[in-house]
């Protein structure tokens, strides 16, 4: 398996992915705050509206999502912006920023009926 990256981990890497799980938990608990505090929207009309789609679809949701954002920030978007500015570095920033500012938008709809037909 390791012809293709797969290794048995150090200690080490073991160490930073729970670190980065422990990190990336705090800032997901952190920016549900945020969003409450800056008044960016109301994640409960979000949260009814994804309840009422039938569970395979959210599956479906979820891993395609996950799947195309990878594909298009990170092995799309930083490749090529990496490339282009000859620092893989400066292609991950801007690749962080186009997700982030992707990440923000949302359908401009009334309530969690106006969204869902």
């Amino acid at each position: 398996m390791s012809s293709f990256g797969l290794y048995r981990p150090a200690w080490r890497d073991v160490v930073l992915g729970v670190a980065g799980f422990l990190v990336g938990l705090l800032a997901f608990g952190a920016s549900g705050v945020l969003v409450h505090a800056l008044h960016w929207g109301n994640t409960g009309d979000t949260i009814a509206l994804l309840a009422r789609i039938p569970l395979p679809y959210r599956i479906a949701i979820v891993l395609t999502t996950g799947v195309t954002e990878e594909i298009i920030f990170r092995g799309y978007l930083l490749e090529r912006v990496g490339a282009l500015l000859h620092s893989l570095g400066l292609g991950a920033l801007v690749s962080l920023v186009v997700f982030g500012h992707v990440s923000f938008l949302k359908p401009q709809c009334e309530g969690a009926d106006a969204c869902c037909h």
